[in-house]
Formats: structure tokens, sequence, C-alpha cells
């Protein structure tokens, strides 16, 4: 299991009065597997469970949907993103980079869809 990408978007899910930006992660894995992930760092953490199955090419793409506290848009925090396959016991752990994006523009900037999908 491997993270192959993590990439803060421009993208929203939420509410407008609670938005909450979109994390995209890319990762391979054994097709088929359920796998869980998590976003946190200093003023950005994931919310909600956050699921996806890992697709028949061995890749997930998940939109994991943070909070981002009290952080001005363009501002950068190291996150650590962590993917699990609980039912093999299996943890990885992978920090990058986030950068905090505008939410107050013109709502709702939707995720395609929320949690992930295999491709």
């Amino acid at each position: 299991m491997r993270v192959t990408s993590v990439e803060s978007t421009e993208l929203f899910t939420g509410t407008p009065e609670k938005p909450l930006q979109v994390v995209l992660v890319r990762a391979e894995h054994i097709p088929g597997r359920p796998v869980l992930l998590a976003v946190e760092g200093p003023g950005v953490r994931s919310v909600g469970e956050n699921r996806a199955t890992v697709g028949e090419d061995g890749t997930v793409h998940a939109e994991v949907p943070v909070a981002a506290e009290r952080l001005a848009p363009g501002e950068r925090r190291r996150i650590t993103v962590t993917v699990e396959d609980a039912g093999m016991g299996r943890l990885l752990i992978h920090s990058a980079e986030f950068t905090a994006a505008d939410a107050a523009g013109p709502y709702p900037r939707q995720a395609v869809g929320a949690g992930g999908h295999g491709s």
C-alpha cells in the first residue's frame, strides 16, 4: 500500500456556514479492498468517516472533506494522511502539504462526489 499523491483542491462540500475543503488522496493497494482515510494537521482535520474501495486497477482516488479552522486562503500546513486497511491490519501514514483555499468565492464549488472510488 502506498500514497501516490495528496492535493489540496479549490473544491468545497458542506454548507456555506461550515464549508469543508476537499483534499484529493490517491493511493495504490490490493484491488477490491476497502480503506479508511483521514487527514489531520495544525488547524486541519478530516470530517466523518471516509471510506473508499480500491479499484480493479489497484488505485483509489478519494475526496476527503476537511475543516480548515482559522486558516487564511493560501496559508500552508503540514498534514498527515492516514490510509488504513483494517481488515488486513495495515496502516500507512504519509506526510504532505495542505494549502487553504478561499471558501468565500461563488458557493457552492462542490466536489464531484463525497467519499472515494477506485478508477
